[in-house]
């Protein structure tokens, strides 16, 4: 099923939903044109928040509020966690955890 098939079968079935909260930005930007085809207004009819930190710039409007993570202290964690396998080290645990930045936009 391609996104507009899925916006429009999701736009179809949950016209009461206030707040989507899209595991990309660009699901995000999809949803917000999608339903701006629909009438529905963000953030005046429903609330928008990405995740992940990509359109988080002032040429997309409108600005996605989204939650921004760490992509390159990711990359290198990953990376120096993998050469310490490589090494036959044992890691010194199972969970990393990184913060995440709530960046506000106009869309919440």
């Amino acid at each position: 099923m391609d996104d507009d098939a899925y916006f429009g079968e999701f736009l179809s079935k949950h016209q009461d939903v206030d707040g989507i909260f899209a595991i990309t930005d660009m699901l995000a930007a999809k949803y917000i044109e999608r339903a701006g085809r629909q009438g529905i207004r963000v953030p005046e009819d429903a609330k928008v928040i990405g995740y992940d930190g990509i359109q988080d710039h002032p040429y997309f409007h409108p600005v996605l509020s989204t939650i921004r993570q760490p992509v390159e202290e990711m990359a290198r964690m990953t990376i120096r966690l993998l050469y310490k396998k490589i090494e036959g080290k044992t890691l010194d645990q199972q969970v990393y955890r990184l913060p995440v930045i709530f960046r506000q936009g106009e869309t919440t």
